[in-house]
């Protein structure tokens, strides 16, 4: 078996309708990175792999792969290349040489210039830069998340003899959440597919978690979760001023209108980087007012709960212009 002969496996498994929708869009992200940036593939052998930026007289040429080429047990071989790749695409999707999520410059120290190696084929601050992005607050969040997965997999049925390999993949995850959220998961996503587990809890929960990172990487948005919950106001106003969870129904309703309905608008993305872009100084811009109580109030009440009803009602439309009127009030507070 070699490289080509892997890909040609990649292409059975996403047209092959045993495989799971979550897994098939993912399947052909990997497949057209491979097309668009021609990776130089390097085997490995049963130790793990990595995906790194190579550059040519410093500009960006394509990517290192390193993964099990001579790896006899296909399962462990594809996922992988899979979870190798997804590094790859995460790279692509967030411009980022080293990170898993996208956090806007102003929150975090500034990240150092590039430096390169004598020959400007690789990066030789690599960590320095990376250490300047991360957020703990997202991180935790990411923590958390596969900590429960982890607690669902020691609990699973379906897994039966394969939980200590997934917890180790799992743990793993754990201990690099800046780098491996996304490629764990999906590495595990195939796993699941290889091992025939079509059912249960902790499918269920990799799945959704793997459908949200695609389609982070898709939109090419991914702002910080604990930055975002201070400085987003629909969030705020239903938080801190109504006293809701976090994952309460109204803004649960918002999150998938967002990514379902408005996402998919011809300028849907446009509209989300913007919220995410300007968000933060309307939040701060309300805080500083005396009345920042019964704005959120107002916000709440005449805004949110009337979108609420009306997406639930598939008057989707009606739901968007009524945002757009809130949006352009609070730009002129």
């Amino acid at each position: 078996m070699g490289v080509t002969e892997d890909f040609q496996i990649l292409e059975r498994l996403r047209t092959n309708p045993g495989v799971s929708v979550v897994l098939k869009p993912i399947l052909a992200e990997v497949l057209n990175l491979n097309r668009s940036r021609r990776p130089n593939y390097i085997d490995v052998g049963k130790t793990s792999g990595s995906a790194v930026r190579r550059y040519r007289n410093q500009k960006f040429a394509t990517y290192d792969v390193n993964y099990q080429i001579s790896q006899e047990d296909e399962r462990e071989r594809i996922a992988n290349l899979v979870h190798e790749l997804t590094h790859a695409c995460v790279q692509e999707a967030f411009d980022s040489d080293f990170i898993n999520y996208s956090t806007p410059p102003n929150d975090l120290a500034a990240v150092p210039e590039h430096e390169f190696n004598g020959a400007g084929t690789f990066l030789s601050n690599e960590e320095a830069r990376q250490a300047s992005r991360l957020h703990m607050d997202y991180l935790q969040v990411i923590i958390r998340k596969l900590q429960n997965l982890n607690q669902l997999a020691e609990k699973s049925r379906e897994l039966q003899g394969d939980k200590t390999l997934v917890s180790q993949k799992i743990f793993y995850g754990i201990t690099n959440p800046q780098k491996e959220y996304d490629t764990v998961i999906n590495q595990i996503l195939v796993w699941l597919h290889y091992w025939g587990i079509t059912s249960g809890k902790f499918k269920n929960e990799v799945e959704k978690i793997a459908r949200e990172n695609f389609q982070s990487r898709r939109n090419k948005n991914r702002p910080a979760v604990g930055q975002k919950h201070k400085k987003c106001f629909l969030t705020t106003a239903c938080v801190s001023s109504m006293g809701l969870e976090d994952d309460c129904n109204e803004l649960t309703t918002l999150r998938k209108f967002r990514d379902g309905y408005l996402q998919h608008r011809p300028d849907g993305t446009r509209m989300i980087d913007e919220y995410y872009r300007v968000a933060p100084s309307l939040v701060d811009k309300i805080g500083q007012r005396k009345d920042a109580d019964s704005i959120y109030s107002t916000i709440y009440k005449e805004v949110i709960l009337p979108c609420v009803d009306s997406i639930n009602h598939k008057r989707y439309d009606e739901a968007l212009n009524r945002y757009k009127d809130m949006y352009i009030k609070l730009l002129d507070l």
